[in-house]
């Protein structure tokens, strides 16, 4: 069965090789094929009627047809079987109506013709039959549907056949008239007006039946007598039980309206029609398809209970998301849609007319899902073999058979070995040659078609990979000569790796490699590097000269840190001869967890060498628990009996280190080789397949990341004195670990990484800070010895930063550059801003958190921070959005002046709560006037931020947050009432003054919004001025008039919104309009004043206007003359004016 998606739910059976060949002769496209579902049997019609199970391909049996019956157009076949009979009947409908009965098929015996329809113009749309138990021998009764609405009841035994039409024009009810007479034919019409008025089920329901052609009819037994046949057209199903026998009856049940079920209750747009359906004992199932919004086809299943005799009950009908199927709705009639129910699951099979195959499940739990399956131009037919299986007809789908995988083993062979040879004895023979017709010749086994067949060659490659050599047996020649020197290992792994590499070569050339599924092509390119690993470990077992001119080892010397550390660890340390024996225990204890079956026969190093699949994967369990091992000893402080010094276990993490780097370093190189020659690109399989690959998986990251701990606590031990040497361990470890978690993090897709990207940023935080320390300590001791006192080339730190910048370590890199920087500041001093310039953002991490911002901003190194050079200003800009404090620094550095002073103003609007914000506010909006004057703005916005400041330290309001223009308005109009703060302002003109002030400076749409507070200010500075007593005061002395009538409030409220450009002068009646309005506020708050007092706040007001600006003043003595001309202007007002 199949291995991919939803494939298991498929069951396919191959084609005998006899009808194979009926397939493959001429005009064989035009052969009708079918499968029945009881009984399991296939059906191919070309001039005879070849009929097997296709359970048991060898029951083939070919019946030969009549001479009445012509296979030219539609026919309808049954095959009908029992379970606990031989007995085979075969029925044969033609278009026509011809039939054609075999009672037995096991003889081989001229069929019973009959005719369905002696009409002419009756043509068969679908027909179907159920075998009857009778006791005079096998018996069948069938029903077959015509495209005038009627239908035939066909029975047949061995006394022959007989045919009974039901339904249709000719046998609809007519009407009759009971004793009566025409009252009867009245009462009869009112009952049914009655029963349509008071029976809800009557428009779903009908009591004759549709006389629509049918599309579809299925029979299904309920005993030996009787049986029920669902027929089903374009709107409606009917259903009739009908009873065989000595007594038979026919009666029509119900006419079900399903398609108005379904636009009502499932809520289906436009028309809706029926497609196929299929019934068993309890359910009836229907497809259906209606029109959407969007003008296109959908489709849907409906599902409705049955029982014996009463009404069907709607189960459900549910949308087929996701599922459209090729073909036109409109052609139902020619049978291009199919469905197949499960015979006792809710689950059913859909056929589309373009071969395409779709499961529905669930739809009964309310969560329906739809599993597309299969959509292959060679699908035949499908049918219900058991719950949840369906079977399938088909020249290539299926599984390989074991002889067809034997022979796809037995080609792979014969080309690979023809490639090794060809190669051995240098033949001038182009690979493409070899290969030449080997995918053609793969495809013809089934090999490649479908996807599930095509880990035939992962099965290959497995077997070449873990092939048992004879003379590996345990007391063989070859085994002797294993345990001597080793040398057959090394041989047997060669052998395996040129025939593995021949296989992927020519895969390749033969196009066959792209072919393939990503997990096959993982299957395969880990297999070579399995093989490359074990052959690498080999060579360091038995440390041979000759092992050294080994390609895969010289790259293992050159590329892994681990054995280069590994060396150094060895050359600053005792000699301790451990490593080889612990080497040894772990190919063993690999060799243990890889052993079974035919492998038992091997000790367990040699079942490590003979089986790479598995070992290499078992050697990294073997690993983790030998560095667990080290950190139980470590991590206790070496305080239990049996524990080793701190000495032997350096040696003992070193020597892990080793095999863990060899493993890596050998892996690389291969898959670095497969990628260039095979075209296997690994990065690309496991993002496909959303998978690590199997040394960055969990196994290989588990091993890294326990003997990174192992180390750690081994360098934390007491008087350990080998700290630097094993730092060099450490770093290999740690390199291999975080690359593992980074090409993990990259296989995964973006909304699944979070889980390990924390996972990874711990692993980061956990080691790397501890490798730091030791490189910054040898660094510095570096440093100190030399005579210009710069750290040398070969320290640690170098390759600490480089593995810190790779994996995102941006406090590390900060750290490494101060260090450098300290050291040599000419050298190293711009050394952070080019990782600045080449680093690149972590999946999941804010673009803001990089290794400048914000270390120098907690450092509280503004200046730093804000000298940056100019290609981060970008990021510098985004990053200071959470910071305004020093933005707008930062946009007065950069000429941003306009950016700055919106910066400050909002800047000193947050202001407030402690004793110096006031100043700080001014001291803000001072700096936003410049930058704003810097940048070519009126500075209106932070004008009106200075007034506002300042009317904040008049109200004696320093220590509080800035308020708005409202508050501000309230808390001075509330001055009579609040003691302490008119004693705050008694150097002032008082509040109301302020009120006035403070809606002056602010703008238009502001002063609107508060009208009832710009009134009340003014109100509140008329009656801050005694009128009466000032009149009286004035009676006798008019010289001083002026100057007493400049010191009112009134008068400097109105000089002040004169020069804060709140009143308006000129021609049009808007800009006089504020001028209005105060004047009317104050003539209608001394109209019940004497005449003088008018005159006299009038007068104020004038002298206010004219003094603050004649030019204005005199605009606006125009536009009041104006205005005094038109009609019901008040004299008063316009001698006031003038």
């Amino acid at each position: 069965m199949g291995n991919e998606g939803h494939m298991d739910v498929l069951e396919s059976y191959r084609i005998p090789l006899s009808i194979l060949e009926v397939l493959h002769q001429p005009g064989a496209n035009k052969y009708q094929c079918g499968m029945s579902q009881p009984g399991g049997y296939c059906w191919v019609l070309s001039d005879q009627l070849h009929i097997w199970s296709y359970s048991d391909n060898s029951a083939l049996r070919s019946l030969k047809l009549p001479s009445s019956v012509s296979t030219s157009s539609k026919v309808h076949v049954c095959v009908l079987s029992k379970s606990h009979s031989s007995v085979i009947s075969v029925l044969l409908c033609t278009k026509d109506g011809h039939l054609a009965v075999w009672l037995d098929a096991n003889y081989l015996s001229e069929p019973m013709v009959s005719q369905i329809s002696t009409h002419q113009q009756h043509v068969i749309t679908c027909f179907s039959a159920s075998m009857s138990d009778l006791l005079s021998g096998p018996g069948f009764a069938a029903a077959a549907g015509t495209d005038d609405g009627s239908w035939f009841l066909v029975s047949g035994s061995s006394q022959g056949v007989y045919v009974k039409q039901l339904g249709g024009s000719s046998t609809a009810p007519q009407e009759t008239r009971g004793v009566l007479g025409a009252l009867g034919s009245a009462l009869s019409w009112g009952y049914k007006g009655y029963s349509e008025a008071f029976d809800p089920s009557v428009k779903y329901f009908k009591r004759s039946a549709s006389g629509k052609p049918a599309i579809s009819i299925c029979s299904i037994q309920i005993d030996v007598n009787r049986l029920k046949v669902y027929v089903m057209s374009e709107a409606t199903v009917d259903c009739w039980l009908l009873t065989i026998g000595l007594r038979p009856s026919e009666q029509l049940l119900w006419s079900f309206q399903n398609t108005v079920v379904a636009r009502q209750l499932g809520k289906l747009q436009g028309e809706v029609k029926n497609l196929a359906l299929d019934a068993s004992s309890q359910h009836v199932c229907v497809w259906l398809a209606s029109d959407s919004a969007e003008g296109c086809t959908v489709h849907h299943v409906q599902r409705f209970l049955v029982n014996v005799e009463g009404p069907p009950v709607q189960d459900y009908c549910c949308l087929v998301e996701g599922y459209e199927p090729q073909g036109s709705v409109l052609a139902v009639n020619g049978g291009k849609y199919r469905m197949y129910c499960d015979p006792e699951e809710d689950n059913c099979l859909l056929y589309g007319p373009d071969n395409s195959l779709a499961e529905l499940r669930g739809a009964s739990s309310g969560r329906p899902c739809i599993h597309k399956l299969a959509s292959d131009p060679d699908t035949l037919a499908a049918s219900s073999v058991s719950p949840h299986r369906w079977a399938v007809l088909n020249f290539t789908f299926g599984p390989l058979t074991a002889d067809q995988e034997q022979q796809c083993f037995q080609l792979l062979d014969a080309v690979t070995n023809q490639a090794v040879l060809s190669r051995q004895q240098q033949l001038p023979l182009p690979l493409s040659s070899l290969v030449a017709g080997l995918h053609r010749r793969l495809d013809g086994l089934g090999a490649l078609s479908p996807l599930s067949n095509m880990g035939v060659f992962a099965k290959y490659s497995s077997h070449l990979v873990d092939m048992l050599p004879k003379q590996w047996a345990s007391g063989s020649p070859g085994s002797r000569a294993l345990r001597a020197g080793g040398s057959s290992f090394a041989d047997q792994l060669a052998e395996k790796e040129q025939r593995h590499g021949s296989l992927l070569a020519c895969l390749a050339e033969a196009g066959v490699m792209v072919s393939l599924t990503a997990i096959v092509q993982r299957t395969l390119l880990e297999n070579a590097e399995k093989l490359a690993v074990a052959s690498s470990l080999l060579a360091f077992q038995n440390q041979h000269e000759a092992a050294a001119n080994n390609s895969i080892l010289m790259f293992v010397q050159s590329m892994s840190y681990l054995v280069l550390a590994f060396t150094k660890h060895q050359a600053s340390s005792p000699r301790d001869t451990s490593s080889g024996p612990l080497l040894k225990a772990l190919l063993e204890r690999a060799g243990v967890l890889s052993s079974s079956g035919s492998y038992d026969v091997l000790r367990p190093i040699e079942v490590f060498y003979a089986r790479p699949s598995a070992s290499t994967l078992n050697l990294l369990q073997a690993v983790s628990e030998a560095a667990a091992e080290v950190d139980r000893q470590a991590g206790g402080g070496l305080s239990h009996p049996g524990d080793q010094g701190a000495q032997a276990l350096s040696s003992q993490v070193a020597a892990l280190g080793e095999v863990l780097g060899c493993m890596v370093a050998a892996a690389s190189y291969r898959r670095e080789a497969c990628h260039k020659v095979y075209h296997l690109p690994a990065s690309q399989l496991y993002s496909k397949l959303e998978q690590a690959g199997w040394l960055s998986d969990v196994p290989g990251r588990t091993a890294a990341a326990t003997l990174a701990a192992a180390c750690v606590s081994v360098r934390h031990l007491r008087d350990f004195d080998g700290v630097l040497s094993l730092a060099r361990v450490t770093f290999g470890v740690v390199e291999v670990l975080l690359a593992g978690f980074a090409a993990a993090v990259a296989a995964l897709p973006i909304d699944s990484k979070g889980q390990l990207v924390a996972e990874y940023q711990n692993t980061r935080q956990r080691f790397v800070s501890v490798l730091l320390d030791d490189a910054l300590g040898e660094a510095r001791s570096s440093a100190g010895s030399a005579v210009d006192g710069s750290p040398s080339r070969d320290i640690l730190l170098w390759q600490v930063e480089e593995l810190c910048a790779a994996h995102h370590c941006y406090q590390q890199v900060f750290d490494i550059c101060e260090a450098l920087a300290e050291m040599e500041p000419q050298v190293h001093g711009s050394r952070l801003f080019q990782h600045l310039a080449t680093a690149t953002l972590e999946d999941g991490v804010p673009a803001s958190q990089t290794m400048a911002n914000y270390r120098l901003y907690d450092e509280k190194r503004h200046t730093e921070l804000l000298l940056i050079p100019a290609e981060f200003n970008v990021a510098l800009r985004q990053f200071l959005q959470q910071h305004p404090d020093l933005l707008w620094l930062h946009l007065l550095h950069t000429s941003q002046f306009s950016a700055a002073a919106t910066t400050l103003v909002h800047n000193a609007s947050c202001q407030g709560g402690r004793p110096d914000s006031f100043a700080h506010q001014r001291h803000l909006i001072c700096m936003a006037k410049l930058a704003a004057r810097a940048a070519g703005d009126s500075g209106a916005e932070t004008e009106m931020e200075t007034s506002l400041r300042l009317m904040h330290e008049r109200l004696g309001l320093t220590d509080r947050a800035a308020m708005s223009t409202a508050e501000i308005v309230d808390t001075a109009l509330s001055m009579d009432s609040n003691s302490e703060l008119q004693l705050a302002a008694a150097g002032d003109a008082g509040g109301p003054l302020l009120a006035v002030e403070a809606l002056a400076v602010c703008s238009l749409e502001e002063r609107n919004a508060n009208s009832s507070r710009w009134e009340q200010a003014w109100r509140q500075v008329l009656s801050a001025t005694d009128w009466e007593a000032l009149d009286e005061a004035l009676a006798g002395d008019s010289n001083g008039l002026s100057a007493t009538l400049e010191c009112t409030p009134l008068y400097r409220a109105a000089a002040m919104c004169c020069g804060s450009k709140c009143f308006g002068f000129g021609a049009s009646v808007t800009d006089s309009r504020p001028i209005e309005e105060v004047v009317g506020w104050l003539r209608s708050w001394t109209a019940c004043a004497s005449k003088r007092v008018q005159g006299l706040v009038m007068e104020t007001f004038e002298e206010a206007l004219s003094h603050a600006n004649m030019a204005r003043g005199a605009s606006y003595q125009g536009a009041a003359c104006a205005q005094a001309t038109s009609p019901g202007a008040a004299d008063g007002a316009t001698a006031m004016v003038m």
